[in-house]
């Protein structure tokens, strides 16, 4: 089994239940998810996200720490080196990702490049803009969509 800590971008009770979907139907993924935005919401303490983040790193030893930090400004380079630090298992991997297409480079998106292993957009045309701003290990990644939520219209039709 691999285990996965996902981090996603749950905005005011917005749930993306896409990507659990997608990791949930994988057999050989363990997923475990830190619903990093909602405790900020609900703590408004910066300090708090970051001390649970680090612990929860420390204490689940995942393989892969899946993040969609985008412009939060609530997880940092910081604190996600000093989590690295915890991990015994010297193969995990840390990502994190943005499906926003912007006009500019995110500032945090870069400044959190630096402690991640891979830093993830959904535009092909970002990546020169990003990789000028200081981002070194960024890559296209396809996000889709979730079949459990969005299908073909004709799908529950008799249409054929």
């Amino acid at each position: 089994m691999i285990k996965v800590l996902y981090l996603p971008l749950n905005v005011g009770g917005n749930v993306q239940q896409g990507m659990y979907n997608g990791f949930k139907n994988l057999d050989f993924i363990d997923l475990h998810i830190f619903d990093f935005y909602q405790l900020y919401e609900k703590t408004k303490s910066v300090n708090t996200v970051r001390q649970e983040y680090y612990n929860k790193v420390r204490d689940l030893q995942p393989d892969l720490v899946h993040m969609q930090l985008q412009m939060t400004n609530v997880l940092d380079a910081t604190t996600i080196l000093k989590a690295k630090t915890t991990i015994k298992n010297k193969k995990c991997i840390f990502t994190n990702w943005s499906g926003d297409v912007r006009n500019t480079a995110s500032s945090e998106i870069v400044s959190i490049a630096e402690a991640v292993d891979l830093t993830l957009i959904s535009s092909i045309g970002q990546i020169e803009m990003y990789q000028k701003a200081g981002c070194r290990n960024i890559k296209y990644w396809q996000i889709g969509y979730d079949p459990e939520m969005f299908f073909p219209i004709f799908q529950n039709t008799n249409a054929y």
